[in-house]
Formats: C-alpha cells, sequence, structure tokens
C-alpha cells in the first residue's frame, strides 16, 4: 500500500480523495470512511479507508501526517505549500467556487461559506510562490506536477499567473466575502473597477 505525500490537515486530505474518484466516476466517500493511525519508521501516517458507494469498492487512501501546526479554522495547511494537490489544480478549484456564486454586490449569506473556500483556495495558490518572488514573477514551474493541474495552467493568457494579478483576484474575492448582507444594498454606477472585478469573477484570474 503506497504512502502518500503529506496531508498537513484532515481537510486537505478529505479533498484530496474527492479530487480522485473511483473507478466507476463516483467521488464521494459516503458516511463509512474509517481513519486508523499507523506508526512507521519515520513518523505518522494516517490510513482513510472507505467503501464506494458507487460500486462497493474498497478504496484507501495512506497519508503522511505532519507535526500539527497551528492552522486557520477555514484553511488547508500551514504556510507551506501543499505537497498532495499542486498550484494549478488549487487555482481550477478556486474559480470553480467562486463562479458558483452569482455576482452581486452584496452576496447573500449563504455564499458566504463558498466565497470563503474559493479564498483559502487562493491562498494555496500564492504559498507556491518563493519568499522573495516579485510582483511581476509567474508560479513557478514547479508548482504544476498534475496533468490537471497543468493543462489548467496551459489555458491561462500570457501574465495570468504572476503574482500581483492572482493576488488582486484573491483581494476581489475578500472584497466580495466581507460586503454587508444585513441591508439590501442598491446596484452601484458600473464603474470601470466595478467592470473589471465582474469581468475577473465570470473569467477567473489572469482574464481581466
Amino acid at each position: 500500500m503506497p504512502l502518500l505525500p503529506l496531508a498537513r490537515t484532515p481537510r486537505e486530505s478529505h479533498l484530496y480523495i474527492a479530487l480522485h474518484p473511483c473507478a466507476c466516476g463516483e467521488a464521494s466517500t459516503g458516511e463509512n470512511m474509517r481513519s486508523f493511525l499507523w506508526d512507521f519508521p519515520d513518523g505518522w501516517a494516517r490510513k482513510n479507508e472507505f467503501t464506494c458507494p458507487g460500486c462497493g469498492t474498497v478504496r484507501t487512501f495512506v497519508f503522511e501526517l505532519p507535526d500539527w501546526p497551528h492552522v486557520e479554522p477555514d484553511a488547508f495547511g500551514a504556510d507551506e505549500p501543499s505537497q498532495l494537490i499542486d498550484a494549478g489544480e488549487w487555482l481550477r478549484l478556486a474559480h470553480r467556487w467562486a463562479s458558483s456564486v452569482p455576482f452581486e454586490p452584496s452576496p447573500d449569506p449563504k455564499h458566504e461559506k463558498v466565497l470563503k473556500l474559493a479564498i483559502s483556495g487562493m491562498d494555496e495558490v500564492l504559498k507556491f510562490f518563493p519568499p522573495d518572488a516579485r510582483e511581476d514573477d509567474e508560479l513557478p514551474d514547479e508548482a504544476f506536477w498534475t496533468e490537471r493541474g497543468r493543462a489548467y495552467r496551459a489555458e491561462q493568457p500570457f501574465g495570468g499567473l504572476r503574482r500581483y494579478r492572482l493576488e488582486a483576484y484573491r483581494s476581489g474575492l475578500v472584497g466580495l466575502a466581507h460586503t454587508p448582507t444585513q441591508t439590501p444594498t442598491p446596484t452601484p454606477t458600473p464603474t470601470r473597477a466595478y467592470r473589471k472585478l465582474k469581468n475577473l469573477w465570470k473569467k477567473g484570474p489572469g482574464r481581466a
């Protein structure tokens, strides 16, 4: 049974499992997943085992575990980049989560959770930049190692993966997530900045 790369948090390991559906196409784990801690020479691992609700196949994932650091409740890991999910997949997920919420000056409160997921996804993308990265640097080649991640990277336009562009997209999501919802807000005059954010919202990072 192969040992998968380090899963920084249970939340990240569950997302990895969801990204790798069964051969029958079922991505859900159902409600029967069991977890066990394993002690091996170099540290600890967690075994996740469940029966596929689609075809009955027993599926097993074994993740290396870190010394658990403190992480924020909505985070998938601490400051280090993921070893399980590459930058392209995080970007694809963040865009998918964000685009599932209608663009409104005042998002519905029920969309806040999805917006936080998208923001966390962008946080994970940005962790792949080295500490000394400049604003116009692009994500490094080594941040992309999965087929899906590289494919999503190839879809981005020239310059779309520069640090400042990705940070601007994240900031736009934060602004929407923090928009008050208690009192209805009239639709603002469509300023240039508003139109740009709406375009970013619809099409994803790098396409504004």
